[in-house]
């Protein structure tokens, strides 16, 4: 949008010796070059501004990606502790379930409970139990998401015994597709 100014020079001397007489020459030029722009048809303005917008928009994207996070890291947080509770409730929940297992057992035993009544015990001491599992594969999962969200979840972080990869030499061995053809003898 404003007037630019740009300037080249060049001094150049030439000399000739013949035997007879000397002869020689010199030239220098400067040049210089103002430009101002009288009209573009608002493609001046209108670059500037998509410009402008396509900064806000990926400062925008910036920006939300963050809140992401922030918000993955706060459930995955919440879920962890919720899970603890959970388990802990449905530890206390088997431990009173078996109780009551054991009792209608000796029960049974001696006559005051029938089989059903069993059944119908362990049934109980069953569901506990797969509430408890459930609880703890939940726990299990948050703290994966939680470490996903932090960006520690992954085979360097964790120690793994595997080779890790380095993404920037595949990408450049996908950007030159002609490699392997040059690499072919002649």
């Amino acid at each position: 949008l404003r007037a630019t100014v740009s300037r080249a020079g060049s001094v150049g001397y030439t000399r000739t010796c013949p035997s007879v007489g000397r002869s020689g020459s010199g030239a220098a030029s400067i040049k210089l070059r103002l430009a101002v722009p009288l009209y573009a048809g608002g493609a001046l303005g209108a670059g500037a501004r998509r410009a402008n917008f396509g900064q806000i928009s990926a400062e925008m994207a910036a920006q939300s990606t963050h809140d992401v996070i922030r918000a993955t890291i706060a459930q995955a947080w919440s879920s962890l502790k919720t899970s603890a509770a959970i388990i802990a409730a449905a530890k206390a929940a088997e431990n009173a379930t078996q109780k009551v297992l054991d009792a209608v057992t000796e029960e049974f035993s001696v006559g005051q409970k029938t089989q059903l009544d069993v059944l119908n015990a362990k049934s109980s001491l069953t569901d506990v139990q797969i509430s408890r599992i459930n609880a703890e594969s939940g726990r299990f999962i948050a703290g994966l998401t939680l470490l996903t969200a932090v960006g520690k979840l992954s085979a360097s972080e964790l120690g793994l015994p595997v080779e890790v990869r380095n993404p920037d030499t595949y990408r450049a061995k996908v950007e030159d597709v002609w490699q392997d053809l040059r690499a072919i003898p002649n």
